[in-house]
């Protein structure tokens, strides 16, 4: 082994080496930069200038996962886009004449056998149930007020979620060079991404570019309805709305039942259980999955171990507009690392 060294500046002087001894000479900077050059046919005293290239090593992509948000830069455009939306989804699930149908329509589809709906339709017309609960339900329900404040809690839901943190997962790489890397959605708002509509695997076309940048493209693909309703996070709004009770009092009007052999106590679980079910129809009203292809553009940083430490940069995406026309969405990323997961 040989081995020489020299004052800052000036050429590495090594002693002693037998003429024509190959040699290799190394440049590194931590774990981050490094190059080789190969020398051969040295002679006694000379003195050889070498050029060594020097190189990012690549960054160990595998050896963390990043935590990325994904966050919309809301405009009037994309919130008109929802809100016009929601106005259709609930044109479609609330065509009745009033409040008062639509909850008696909500009671009788929750009657299974004949015998029980044919009584539910005979009391209904003697006793003159929406005459007589639009007296005693008032002002609590008006004409369609049942449908605005669905509305109303929809909207505001997607505004909420427009201007906070609006998509948030776990991005994992299966090896350092791999074309590919799952995102784990996570939540979307602040509500499980399986709650309002999305799935929650999504698989990433990975490309990468010099000094740590890495294009990423995949695609989002969500149902409306259960996006509108898991934001709003209101499966009771309807029970909020409407007073069973009440509605059970004045239907029964001091009877033992109030039809067939449905008593008060009865009538009010059948006001109860209706409107949850009208709820949930609303969930499932749109079951067709609506695309949302992102392409991100980031940065990564990385530690002394070329391990990733964090990632910023920007996103754009593309919605169906209300009118078929593309509706641009973007917004900003962001992200740290956390330990690797069982890929």
């Amino acid at each position: 082994m040989w081995s020489g060294d020299s004052a800052p500046g000036q050429p590495v002087r090594i002693d002693d080496l037998p003429i024509g001894t190959p040699l290799a000479v190394t440049l590194r900077s931590g774990q981050t930069i490094a190059g080789c050059e190969d020398i051969s046919g040295l002679f006694a005293n000379e003195q050889r200038t070498v050029r060594v290239v020097a190189e990012d090593l690549p960054t160990r992509y595998a050896s963390q996962d990043l935590n990325l948000t994904l966050n919309v830069i809301s405009n009037v455009a994309l919130q008109q886009h929802f809100n016009t939306n929601i106005g259709r989804l609930l044109g479609d699930w609330d065509n009745a004449p009033s409040d008062i149908d639509f909850v008696l329509d909500a009671m009788r589809a929750q009657l299974k056998d004949e015998p029980a709906r044919l009584s539910f339709d005979d009391q209904r017309d003697q006793d003159g149930w929406s005459e007589q609960l639009g007296v005693a339900l008032r002002p609590e329900l008006a004409a369609h007020g049942l449908l605005d404040a669905a509305q109303r809690s929809l909207q505001s839901a997607v505004a909420r979620w427009l201007a906070g943190k609006n998509f948030a997962g776990r991005l994992s790489f299966p090896s350092d060079a791999s074309a590919t890397a799952l995102f784990q959605l996570a939540t979307v708002g602040e509500v499980a991404a399986s709650k309002v509509g999305f799935p929650s695997t999504h698989l990433v076309q990975v490309t990468r570019e010099p000094a740590d940048h890495l294009q990423l493209s995949f695609s989002f693909y969500f149902v409306q309805s259960q996006l509108f309703t898991g934001l709003s996070n209101s499966p009771t709004l309807l029970q909020d709305f409407v007073d069973c009770d009440r509605l059970a009092a004045t239907l029964s009007n001091a009877r033992t039942f109030a039809f067939s052999d449905c008593d008060q106590q009865c009538t009010a679980q059948l006001c109860e259980i209706g409107l949850t079910r009208a709820w949930q129809r609303l969930e499932q009203a749109s079951l067709t999955p609506s695309p949302l292809p992102v392409t991100v553009a980031a940065s990564i940083t990385v530690d002394a171990d070329l391990r990733p430490s964090g990632i910023t940069g920007g996103w754009t995406g593309t919605l169906a507009g209300s009118d078929g026309a593309p509706l641009a969405i973007f917004g900003d990323l962001s992200g740290t690392s956390t330990p690797v997961t069982t890929h």
